[in-house]
């Protein structure tokens, strides 16, 4: 088994604006007896948040045999790449390689691995949150109680990383009419059940507020049944 350190320091990119991260030693390590060693490195790491978050890392194969790249990790969690893996490098040749994250970490350890069973390791610290936006929607609201006084609200998780729902107002008061906060997680939906104390009336247009525990507000207006 043999071990080859390098060290990368890397130039990150954040929506065209230049921010500096650390790049701790990335390891390749052989599990394989093979005598013609797999050789690559990881030159440059970029990265943007959104709907759909991603880090990129620039994947060269610095050896002189075929290197097939199958598994790309994120702390120890498979994530989705673009290119689609597996994929094989030349030698002499790179790639850049995208790696979907879908959540948010203080600490990266992002590993590519090999058919041969080796892998590549960078522990990256970035020097910004690096989180994908929150979406959700309200896609629907129904009015329903014996004494008008029940709102469900049905919210869809449209982004990459799950949401936490702290509080439910409606017409804007101060009051939060949810009474306990929940998780969407990302591509799912989910319907609260809102007690509104003061009653709704038939006819009346309503404004429902979803608010989150990173602050964020989403609204949806819609007019109670007749």
């Amino acid at each position: 088994m043999r071990t080859i350190a390098i060290l990368v320091v890397g130039t990150l990119m954040f929506f065209g604006g230049l921010i500096s991260g650390v790049l701790l030693p990335t390891m390749m390590t052989s599990n394989t007896t093979s005598a013609i060693q797999e050789n690559w490195d990881f030159t440059n790491v970029t990265s943007a948040q959104g709907t759909n978050g991603w880090i990129a890392i620039t994947v060269n194969n610095t050896g002189i045999v075929p290197v097939t790249f199958v598994k790309a990790s994120v702390n120890l969690v498979a994530q989705s790449t673009s290119p689609s893996l597996p994929l094989t490098l030349q030698p002499d040749t790179g790639t850049v390689l995208n790696i979907t994250m879908n959540v948010d970490y203080g600490q990266y350890d992002i590993r590519v691995y090999t058919s041969r069973g080796n892998y590549s390791r960078i522990q990256w610290t970035p020097t910004f949150t690096f989180m994908a936006t929150e979406q959700i929607k309200i896609t629907n609201v129904q009015f329903s109680g014996a004494g008008n006084n029940q709102i469900n609200v049905t919210m869809q998780n449209t982004g990459t990383s799950p949401v936490t729902v702290t509080e439910i107002h409606v017409n804007n008061a101060a009051t939060n009419y949810l009474s306990a906060q929940f998780t969407i997680q990302a591509n799912t939906q989910y319907i609260a059940d809102v007690t509104y104390a003061l009653g709704w009336v038939n006819g009346a247009q309503y404004e429902i507020e979803a608010r989150t525990s990173k602050g964020n507000q989403f609204t949806y207006t819609v007019t109670a049944p007749q």
